[in-house]
C-alpha cells in the first residue's frame, strides 16, 4: 500500500501513515463527510508558468489571489486539501509543503490522491455536463488557462 503523507494546518507537523486513515480522519467526521474543497497544486496554486522542471522544483510564484481565495474558502467553513502527483514521492511532498510555507498558504491537508470532496479545482479538468457525446470535442479543443496548449495538438 502506498504511503500517504498529509499535514495539519500547522504544516510543519506531518502525519505519516501506511493507509488512508490519517487523511480520512482529517477530511471526514465520524458519521459524515466534512465539506472539503480540493485544489490541484500545479497550475492552480503554483502558477506553473515554467512548466515541469522536476518533482522537487516549484519555482514559479503562486497564481495571483490564490492565497486569499483559499483562506476565504476555509473561513467559509470548508476544509481545503491540496492534491499533487508530486506527492507520490517524499521529495515532491516536501516541495509542495515548503512552497505552501514559503508563501504563507495555509491548508488542511496535502495528498498525492484525490480525496472525497464536494468540488475539485483543477486547471486541467473538463466539467462533465451529462452529455458524453460532447467529450471528444471538449478534449480536442481543451486549453489550459495560462498556456497556449491544446490537447488536440493545435496552438
Amino acid at each position: 500500500m502506498a504511503q500517504i503523507l498529509c499535514y495539519n494546518s500547522n504544516i510543519e507537523k506531518y502525519i505519516k501513515s501506511h493507509s488512508a486513515k490519517a487523511l480520512e480522519a482529517l477530511l471526514y467526521g465520524r458519521t459524515r463527510m466534512i465539506k472539503t474543497v480540493v485544489f490541484d497544486f500545479d497550475g492552480v496554486i503554483h502558477s506553473y508558468t515554467s512548466g515541469w522542471q522536476g518533482i522537487n522544483v516549484a519555482g514559479d510564484p503562486p497564481v495571483d489571489g490564490i492565497n486569499e481565495a483559499i483562506q476565504a474558502v476555509r473561513q467559509a467553513g470548508y476544509k481545503v486539501a491540496v492534491v499533487s502527483s508530486r506527492c507520490c514521492e517524499k521529495d515532491g511532498m516536501d516541495t509542495v509543503i515548503d512552497y505552501l510555507n514559503r508563501y504563507g498558504i495555509e491548508v488542511d491537508a496535502v495528498t498525492p490522491y484525490k480525496p472525497p470532496a464536494i468540488v475539485y479545482i483543477d486547471d486541467r479538468a473538463i466539467c462533465f455536463d451529462g452529455r458524453p457525446e460532447t467529450l471528444l470535442e471538449k478534449i480536442q479543443s481543451f486549453k489550459v488557462w495560462n498556456k497556449p496548449f491544446c490537447a488536440g495538438g493545435k496552438a
